[in-house]
This record gives C-alpha cells, sequence and structure tokens, in this order.
C-alpha cells in the first residue's frame, strides 16, 4: 500500500512578512492565555503594519485594530522598502481559494505560496 501522507509541509512563511492569524475577538481572549496576551500586546505596541482578509472576503486590507477578529491575517512587513502592503493588495486573491461554510477561504500554506507565486511574477516581468 502506498503511503500518501504529506513528508514535506508546504511553506508557512516568507522572508519579507511575519504574519499571526488574528484569533476571533483578540480584545476579548482571556489574558490568562499566553499566545493571545503575546498577540494583544504586540497589536497594541504598533507591531503589525497592517491586516488583510483570509476568510470571505479575501485581500481586503484594513488598518489593524484589537478589535480584528478572527479572518484577518496581521501582517509585519519586514522588507526594506515596505513593499509588502502594495503587493498584496495587487494580488487577485480569488484566483486561488477554497470555500469554507460557503465562503472563499485561503490557507497559510495558500497565502504565503500566492504571495510567493506574485512577487516570481513580477521580479521576472521587471
Amino acid at each position: 500500500m502506498n503511503n500518501l501522507r504529506l513528508r514535506i509541509r508546504d511553506r508557512t512563511e516568507h522572508e519579507d512578512f511575519e504574519y499571526a492569524r488574528a484569533s476571533p475577538s483578540v480584545s476579548h481572549y482571556s489574558s490568562t492565555i499566553k499566545s493571545h496576551r503575546k498577540k494583544i500586546s504586540r497589536l497594541r505596541e504598533g507591531y503589525y503594519d497592517f491586516a488583510i482578509c483570509w476568510w470571505g472576503d479575501l485581500g481586503r486590507i484594513v488598518e489593524i485594530g484589537e478589535e480584528k477578529g478572527g479572518n484577518y491575517m496581521l501582517i509585519r512587513d519586514l522588507t526594506e522598502d515596505k513593499s509588502v502592503r502594495e503587493r498584496m493588495s495587487n494580488i487577485d486573491w480569488k484566483n486561488n481559494l477554497m470555500i469554507c461554510t460557503g465562503a472563499p477561504q485561503l490557507t497559510a500554506e495558500m497565502f504565503v505560496d500566492i504571495y510567493a507565486q506574485s512577487k516570481r511574477t513580477t521580479s521576472v516581468l521587471s
């Protein structure tokens, strides 16, 4: 019998940005949960630069705040020219999606892969 399990996971990180999935109603989580305390602290300190929707209204970029709930990726731009927000706003995210509970959605792997493909494509065109 063939072993069909994935041996290598797809990338979930990229050198251009750091991200965290916003937890539903980030500000409402108990401060006893260490990962949530860290995320709330980072939000309050202005650690992340913007948020982008990964479920529902894919690719919609919004300003961040504690009220941003579970359908946003909080993004910190790690590039020198701070080009991640502009690049992400120019991507057609709905071109490579899956449907979950009736709404378009991206997994972390899909999110990183689509961004990487977009970067490769624009690098070749330049």
